[in-house]
């Protein structure tokens, strides 16, 4: 029997699903002007705690921010400025520990990045689609989902582990769609069928 709680479960998993069904191509991002890089906390679906910052021509800005377990969706964090056409590289740290993030008293585990070339595995950890603002108060922007385990191969390959909406950011290339595949566009049309299910039930 498929409950009212089963139903709107397998619309929340067509959503998951959608983050990782494109094919892995390496992701590049660029500044779109001179000025800020924020990032605005979209949601997280993950057991490791982890937190985000920003490489501006491999230099890292050194501030990170939007703890993944503790962050309220539509939070906004400065990562730091950039000048108009910067190639920009997101920093996932990774606390396997559990816990809030990494701290203190929890450092991280390790890193993944926005660069595949930049992971341990030599693995795509991050995907990326275009956003229109509206949810949690969020403006235009680019809508990045990460994995966190490394390796990739032992991850679920869901891209929802730590998600971010980024302003002032530019996909350079982004993931090319398979054959009748799902992609991570496709999220918020899976969002948008929960939201009517939602009414209906």
């Amino acid at each position: 029997m498929i409950t009212t709680k089963n139903k709107l479960g397998l619309v929340a998993a067509g959503a998951l699903l959608a983050l990782g069904a494109s094919s892995a191509s390496a992701l590049t991002f660029n500044a779109t002007g001179t000025g800020p890089i924020t990032a605005y906390f979209y949601g997280q679906s993950a057991g490791y705690g982890s937190d985000l910052g920003l490489m501006v021509q491999n230099i890292s800005q050194g501030t990170y921010g939007l703890q993944n377990h503790v962050t309220a969706p539509g939070t906004a964090f400065f990562l730091g400025n950039a000048n108009i056409g910067d190639i920009l590289v997101f920093e996932l740290r990774v606390a396997t520990s559990g816990g809030n993030g990494p701290s203190v008293s929890n450092p991280y585990s390790y890193s993944v990045f926005s660069d595949p070339t930049m992971n341990s595995d030599g693995q795509e950890h991050a995907q990326a689609s275009a956003f229109t603002a509206g949810t949690y108060g969020i403006p235009d922007g680019t809508l990045v989902g990460f994995e966190d385990i490394v390796p990739f191969s032992s991850s679920d390959r869901d891209f929802n582990d730590h998600m971010f909406v980024f302003t002032g950011v530019r996909t350079a290339q982004s993931n090319p769609v398979p054959d009748g595949g799902m992609t991570f566009a496709m999220l918020g049309i899976a969002l948008g069928g929960l939201g009517l299910l939602r009414r209906k039930l």
